[in-house]
């Protein structure tokens, strides 16, 4: 786990763009959802030291960017914290998420050239215990994903289903999820119609990976989003 490349989860930008901020919120909610899902659905764990699953990097190769003309931004790890009670006893409980989050720069009417258009991998432990697995996002749809952005972060309003396509993630088919919907930015003075296209999660050696793409409608990157999602590599 040991990746240069990662950055404190607590790092920003900075860059002051206009639709940076506005950036950070669409994905804020849609690549961590998995990180809130998680709470109060690990399942009943018994021990004296703290239990800790960490996830390995899904990540997308230079050549699928060259083609696209997105570039890596960083590679950050989300962790996690519970602690579950069962039976008299409790025990702390670790989950390290990880988001290998992706941008590039395109021109939107008004606000001008920005880094418009951001795709997040995000790689969640499954949380296996006994041979049963605990972590809900592998059961998840994406209706239920981004049911859970639109209700926790104000930033993203109004997402309603648009279209739906089937992508292979990591050698697996999996359903692609294009909604629609806006954002909002500057704290509120210019709001702006996105899409914002959510995979169900596919199983990856011990982790659950899916992938989050958000941007502009008047750049529709829906060819090069799906670039993104099937040549994703998964480092376990």
């Amino acid at each position: 786990m040991n990746d240069p490349r990662r950055t404190d989860a607590g790092e920003r930008s900075t860059g002051s763009h206009r639709f940076a901020r506005s950036r950070r919120a669409v994905l804020a909610g849609a690549a961590t959802v998995g990180t809130s899902a998680l709470a109060g659905c690990l399942g009943v764990l018994t021990g004296d030291d703290a239990a800790r699953f960490e996830a390995d990097a899904a990540t997308v190769p230079e050549s699928a960017l060259s083609e696209t003309g997105y570039s890596h931004r960083r590679t950050r790890d989300d962790t996690v914290t519970r602690t579950v009670e069962a039976g008299g006893q409790s025990r702390e409980v670790e989950a390290v998420n990880v988001l290998a989050e992706y941008e590039r720069a395109a021109d939107v009417p008004v606000v001008g050239r920005v880094r418009a258009a951001v795709f997040t991998a995000f790689s969640t432990p499954q949380v296996s215990v006994l041979g049963e697995t605990f972590n809900p996002v592998g059961e998840m749809s994406t209706d239920e994903l981004v049911a859970m952005v639109q209700k926790r972060y104000d930033g993203v309003r109004d997402l309603s289903r648009e279209s739906e396509r089937r992508v292979t993630v990591l050698g697996e088919s999996t359903p692609a999820t294009r909604y629609a919907g806006s954002a909002r930015l500057v704290a509120g003075d210019v709001r702006v119609d996105i899409y914002l296209t959510v995979t169900e999660a596919v199983a990856a050696g011990e982790d659950f990976v899916l992938g989050v793409a958000a941007y502009p409608q008047v750049l529709d990157d829906r060819d090069a989003v799906t670039r993104l999602l099937e040549s994703l590599q998964h480092e376990g």
